[in-house]
């Protein structure tokens, strides 16, 4: 899944990045890239735990295209 971020969030938070450490030359590809991540992360966080929706999605998926389930105990459709 791609979270999406605005190029004015990451200029902001990368501007702070980059003054929180300083203000150093030549570190704008990488405060840039640090305050992608972080963003993405506090995103991803606040989105909550997907991954049983993501294993429902493929259950279902599995089912209907009648491909062996992966987990043990569960009988294949007929």
């Amino acid at each position: 899944m791609t979270i999406a971020v605005s190029q004015q969030e990451l200029r902001e938070r990368a501007y702070r990045l980059w003054e929180a450490r300083g203000r150093p030359q030549g570190s704008a590809d990488e405060d840039w890239h640090a305050a992608e991540v972080e963003l993405r992360a506090e995103r991803e966080a606040a989105a909550g735990p997907l991954e049983p929706l993501a294993k429902k999605a493929a259950d279902v998926l599995e089912t209907s295209a009648g491909i062996k389930r992966r987990t043990t105990g569960v009988p294949k459709p007929n």
